[in-house]
């Protein structure tokens, strides 16, 4: 029989596990929506996504939340809310010692600088 105490640790471990399978769900319909357009929809999803991921301390999903979000940003045109969102990424990423999705950030960070200096 389980003590007071693991029930609780039990409770706990799942109430964080639901919490990112619905951060995963959201981050999902967030890229769906991108890919058919709709991009405000997109951001509502990606952001909710952000919310969770940053509330349960998923560095990995806070980092690749605030990534498609700038990238959201940049199709709708706002480079700098883009950018925003790209360098607070790379700060997770590089904060956490995180590599999977570096290059990608590095890289849609570069295009927009070469972008923003080349139109002025």
């Amino acid at each position: 029989m389980l003590r007071i105490s693991e029930r609780r640790d039990l409770l706990a471990i799942y109430k964080n596990e639901m919490l990112s399978a619905k951060a995963n769900a959201s981050g999902g319909l967030g890229l769906i929506y991108s890919d058919k357009g709709d991009l405000d929809q997109a951001l509502k999803y990606l952001q909710d996504a952000l919310k969770i991921d940053k509330e349960i301390g998923y560095r990995q999903g806070e980092a690749n939340q605030l990534g498609n979000i700038g990238l959201i940003y940049r199709a709708k045109g706002d480079l700098d809310q883009a950018l925003k969102y790209l360098k607070e990424a790379l700060e997770v990423l590089d904060r956490f010692n995180l590599i999977y999705g570096i290059d990608i950030i590095v890289n849609a960070i570069r295009q927009l600088e070469t972008e923003d200096t080349s139109e002025t």
